[in-house]
């Protein structure tokens, strides 16, 4: 019984971990990905090591752990996995790269649509 509430416990805060992790990877960080495979890592969703096999999303614990200078960055999941990375099993890139993707398409939808709309003409 008592194991069984740890394991929700450690849920729980792994959980609430992560929505804070989200919260702090900064917009501007994450609007600057260039077009091209590699991104620097300092500006890249997606994080690998130069020794490991494995890529994460920019809020995954795991990714955190990577020291600075070893950070290999990748505009999206699928140039990872062309330089022979899998993906992690904890934070799922490839969703969370997708649903990011998501996000930023009905932001740049709203932006252009009030672009768009003219301003109400002032009345004298």
């Amino acid at each position: 019984m008592k194991r069984s509430r740890i394991h929700l416990l450690a849920s729980v805060c792994l959980a609430a971990g992560l929505l804070a992790g989200l919260a702090a990877c900064s917009r501007s960080k994450r609007a600057a990905i260039p077009a091209a495979d590699a991104a620097p890592p300092a500006q890249a969703l997606i994080l690998s090591g130069k020794q490991t096999s494995v890529y994460h999303f920019c809020t995954c614990p795991y990714a955190k752990d990577i020291a600075e200078k070893d950070q290999l960055g990748f505009a999206n999941p699928a140039a990872a996995e062309r330089q022979g990375k899998i993906r992690c099993t904890f934070c799922k890139p490839y969703d969370a790269f997708e649903e990011y993707q998501r996000a930023r398409a009905v932001e740049d939808a709203k932006r252009t649509e009030s672009a768009a709309t003219p301003a109400p003409a002032s009345t004298p």
